[in-house]
């Protein structure tokens, strides 16, 4: 028995002596990370007329690392005073905002788009402005303000836009500083229906007639007009031609003013604008006067200067004869009640000469006199009383022909203004001012 298990043992130790070691297997390589792969999914051009607008190109990204970032740029920084707001925030797309021309000829831009070491460009183009004229005007209207007055004041329905890039202080109701404002009296026989006002769409054609037909735009209520840096009107015309094109989610205007000016408007607009309703409120506003360079007194008066607050605006050599101009609004706050306008050239120009002195009226702005008041629709230019209401011409008013203004600065820098001014009634009467206070100054010459 021990020899069994001897000879078995010596079986199993020959077996193992004749058994080899299996070598380890050659590792795998590890698999490289694919390259990433950028690519344009959009179109490469982007073409804009002279209103400009906003662009979206879109794009892909396979493959992508975990340290690669995406980077955007204009191939020529200084349009970016063109192309603005550029944001590539969300994945896959980067939108861009192209800005009004209003230079003379086209222009191009080119967007850069880069990843690691990869890239691709996109080629914009806006057209230019309509003339290519530096006198002409091409804007984007940013803030509207849109009034349906049903019949209350015309048979057919009426509609009144105002197209502005400032808008109006909604705590005043006053126009906001430094701004251009386009103000359209629409008429068309269709009436709104369901819950949001809009105007119908159609052509709407300029009534120099003021006919309020079907389709037209009076002269007489539609205008334009810019304000200066503290909210006073500043310039502005009357139309001489002009047509609107109305459109379900846009606004075009093509004008021309009294000045020869073209003027290019556009609004772009949604589906839940809606103009303000305007066609069952009572009539509680006040009557405005009729445009009218007369005088309507038929006494001599005192003018009420009550809660007064006195602006006077110098605007340097702008009659091209060296001596300053100032302009001043005598008037409430609120704008109601008595109120004066004054247009006075004072002595040698410069804003630190003031103002005081003794005016009469003369035309040939020679040195210390006033412009007499003079209508040209819509503005009472030129030195008048006014009786306003609620900011409306409205009541008693008179343009100052004749007399004197004295303008004195007192010892503790507040001024008296002593004004006996003659109006251009058959017998005419005189308007008396006499105010003391602080006057709030500011120099628009630059």
């Amino acid at each position: 028995m021990r020899k069994f298990w001897i000879l078995a043992s010596l079986f199993l130790g020959l077996v193992a002596a004749c058994e080899t070691t299996t070598p380890e297997p050659t590792p795998e390589p590890e698999p490289q990370p694919e390259a990433p792969i950028l690519t344009l999914t959009s179109d490469s051009l982007f073409q804009f007329d002279a209103f400009g607008g906003e662009g979206m190109l879109t794009y892909t990204i396979e493959h992508p690392t975990q340290t690669g970032v995406l980077a955007v740029r204009l191939r020529n920084e200084a349009d970016s005073a063109w192309v603005t707001s550029i944001n590539a925030q969300s994945y896959g797309e980067i939108s861009f905002v192209v800005e009004v021309n209003e230079v003379e000829s086209p222009r191009t831009s080119s967007l850069v788009v880069t990843y690691e070491d990869l890239s691709f460009e996109v080629t914009i183009e806006q057209e230019a402005g309509e003339r290519g004229n530096s006198s002409d005007y091409v804007r984007e209207a940013t803030e509207v303000l849109g009034y349906y007055y049903g019949t209350r004041y015309s048979s057919l329905p009426n509609y009144y836009l105002i197209f502005s890039n400032v808008g109006y202080d909604p705590a005043t109701d006053y126009a906001n500083p430094s701004g251009w404002f386009y103000k359209i009296d629409c008429y068309s026989k269709i009436q709104p229906s369901g819950d949001k006002i809009q105007i119908p769409v159609g052509t709407y054609t300029l009534d120099l007639n003021n006919t309020f037909a079907d389709g037209t735009f009076s002269s007489s209520y539609s205008k334009y007009f810019t304000t200066d840096e503290v909210g006073m009107v500043s310039g502005g015309a009357m139309f001489i031609a002009g047509t609107m094109e109305v459109a379900a989610d846009e606004i075009n205007l093509y004008l021309e003013d009294q000045d020869g000016y073209t003027h290019k408007l556009h609004w772009a607009y949604d589906a839940d604008y809606s103009m303000v309703d305007e066609s069952q409120s009572v009539n509680d506003e006040p009557e405005q006067n009729e445009g009218s360079g007369n005088s309507n007194l038929t006494a001599d008066y005192e003018v009420n200067t009550e809660n007064w607050e006195v602006n006077a605006y110098h605007y340097g050599n702008y009659y091209g004869n060296g001596r300053s101009n100032w302009v001043f609004n005598l008037r409430a706050p609120e704008r109601t009640g008595d109120a004066v306008n004054l247009d006075i050239v004072a002595g040698p120009v410069g804003f630190e000469n003031g103002f005081a002195g003794t005016y009469s009226c003369a035309i040939d702005l020679s040195a210390y006199t006033f412009y007499p008041g003079v209508y040209y629709e819509p503005s009472y230019t030129g030195c008048w009383y006014l009786h306003l209401n609620k900011g409306i011409i409205s009541g008693n008013q008179a343009p100052f022909v004749g007399g004197s203004i004295v303008i004195t600065k007192n010892e503790d820098g507040t001024h008296t203004f002593l004004i006996e001014a003659l109006d251009n009634a058959e017998v005419p009467n005189t308007v008396t001012v006499n105010w003391t206070g602080t006057v709030n100054v500011y120099d628009m010459s630059n």
